[in-house]
Order: structure tokens, then C-alpha cells, then sequence
């Protein structure tokens, strides 16, 4: 009786499996257990320093990425910085938008006047400030 190609193929892939899982056997049996274990250390100690290598890159490029956004926002905060006359406790803010100082209401944000030049934006204000202390009954000296 003819056996089909097919079950020949089976036939040789089975004992090509058999021949490899006793070679592995053989191979497990013929090393001393000291070897075993100092392999299992040995493993063990560079997982430990592949981990340690692995959070050391990290906390680096952390850093560096973190250097580039600070870089980033104070490069955009100095762009768009908003210029603050006097003291905190003014109701008014000078902010630069293009080519223009804008003198912004703080409680608002209403714009009172747009300016070429910061000081021309800061005289306003001065200017508001004295009519108020005027209309509140303050003297003031005339500049």
C-alpha cells in the first residue's frame, strides 16, 4: 500500500519534532545545575541594568523635551508679553497685538485706545488715572 505525499510530509515533520525535543532534553541534562543557576543571575542582573539604562534615557529625553517647551513658551510669553504700568492694583493693561499698544480695560478687557508707541499708550493711561482722582475730588498739579 502507497502512502500520499501528504502523509509522508506529516510523517517527517513528527520526527524532525521528536529529534529536536530530545536534543533539547540532552542539551538541559548535560549542564551542571552551578551553571544553571549562575545563568538565571546573570539574566536577571542585565534585565536590571537594561531597566536602569532604559529609565536613564528616559529621565534624559524627559529633559531635553521639557528644556525645548520652557524654551517654547517663554520665547511666546516674550511675543506676546503683557505690559503692566505702575503696580498690580491698576484697573488698566498695556498689551502689545502686531504693531500696536492697546490699553485694555482689566476688568472688561474692553479696548480704551490703540497706540503706535507704548509710552503714547502709557500717557492715556496716566491720563485716565487723573480724571478719576479729578472726578473723585482729588487735586492734582497739572503736568
Amino acid at each position: 500500500m502507497k502512502k500520499d505525499e501528504s502523509t509522508l510530509v506529516l510523517e517527517e515533520i513528527d520526527s524532525m519534532k521528536k529529534k529536536t525535543a530530545h536534543h533539547r532534553h540532552i542539551r538541559r541534562q548535560q549542564r551542571p545545575k552551578s551553571i544553571t543557576r549562575y545563568l538565571v543571575i546573570v539574566r536577571s542582573w542585565m534585565f536590571l541594568v537594561m531597566f536602569a539604562l532604559m529609565l536613564g534615557a528616559g529621565v534624559i529625553l524627559g529633559n531635553v523635551i521639557n528644556e525645548k517647551l520652557n524654551e517654547r513658551a517663554t520665547r511666546q510669553r516674550s511675543e506676546n508679553k503683557s505690559y503692566e504700568t505702575h503696580t498690580s492694583h491698576t484697573s488698566y493693561m498695556i498689551k502689545k497685538k502686531g504693531k500696536h499698544w492697546l490699553l485694555l480695560s482689566r476688568t472688561t478687557g474692553r479696548v480704551l485706545g490703540t497706540h503706535p508707541t507704548k509710552k503714547a499708550a502709557e500717557r492715556q493711561e496716566r491720563a485716565i488715572q487723573i480724571s478719576k482722582a479729578r472726578a473723585a475730588g482729588h487735586f492734582i498739579k497739572p503736568l
